[in-house]
C-alpha cells in the first residue's frame, strides 16, 4: 500500500474525507486500527513490514516447493533422505521411538516458552520504565503542591522572604579564625 499526498490539501471537505475513509479502509485491509489511541507510524510500518515479509517467506517457500516437486533429481535426493530416515527409526524399539520422539517435542516446546518468557520480560521491562515515569511524574506533583520544589522565580522569591526573616547578624566573612559569623556585628550597621 503506498500513498501520495499533494503538498497542499484540497480544499473541498467531500475530497479529504472519501481520501481518509479510504485510507482507514487500506489500513483495515492490513490489519491495523487506526482506532487504537496507541497507534503510531512507526508501529504501523514495522506491521506493514513484518506482514510484507511473511508474504515473501511464503512466496519462497511455495517456489522452493514447486521448484522440489518438478526437479527429479532434487526428489530423488528428498526421498532418499526421508529413506534414509525412516530406516534409522525403523530399527529402533517401541520404547526408544517414544522417548525420541517426546524428546524432540520437549524440546520444540521448552524453546516456545523461553520466547514466551523472553518476550513477557520484554514487556514487563517496557511497563516497569512506564511505573517509573508514572511514579515519577506523581512524585514531582506532589513535590510541588507541598511546595518543597518550585519553579525559578517561585524559588527566588522564598530564598528572598527566607534571608528577610534572619536575624540583623547575618552570615559574612571575618576576618579572624577564632571569630564566627555570629558573633561578628553585621558591616553595615
Amino acid at each position: 500500500m503506498r500513498l501520495w499526498i499533494n503538498e497542499e490539501s484540497t480544499m473541498m471537505d467531500e475530497i479529504r474525507s472519501s481520501f481518509d475513509l479510504e485510507v482507514k479502509e487500506a489500513l483495515q485491509e492490513q490489519g491495523i486500527d487506526v482506532r487504537d489511541r496507541a497507534l503510531t507510524m512507526q508501529s504501523a510500518r514495522e506491521h506493514l513490514a513484518a506482514k510484507l515479509a511473511q508474504e515473501r517467506r511464503d512466496h519462497v517457500q511455495a517456489e522452493r516447493a514447486t521448484q522440489l516437486m518438478t526437479d527429479e533429481k532434487l526428489k530423488e535426493k528428498y526421498f532418499v533422505q526421508i529413506a534414509d530416515e525412516f530406516s534409522k527409526y525403523k530399527d529402533m524399539s517401541k520404547e526408544d521411538f517414544q522417548s525420541e520422539i517426546d524428546s524432540c517435542i520437549t524440546k520444540v516446546f521448552e524453546t516456545a516458552y523461553v520466547d514466551r518468557l523472553q518476550t513477557m520480560f520484554d514487556k514487563s521491562k517496557e511497563a516497569q520504565s512506564l511505573e517509573r515515569r508514572r511514579m515519577y511524574i506523581r512524585l514531582k506533583r506532589f513535590l510541588f503542591r507541598s511546595r518543597c520544589l518550585t519553579q525559578g522565580t517561585e524559588t527566588e522569591d522564598k530564598m528572598i522572604e527566607r534571608m528577610k526573616n534572619y536575624s540583623y547578624r547575618l552570615p559574612h566573612m571575618t576576618e579572624s579564625w577564632e571569630e564566627s559569623w555570629r558573633d561578628t556585628e553585621h558591616p553595615q550597621m
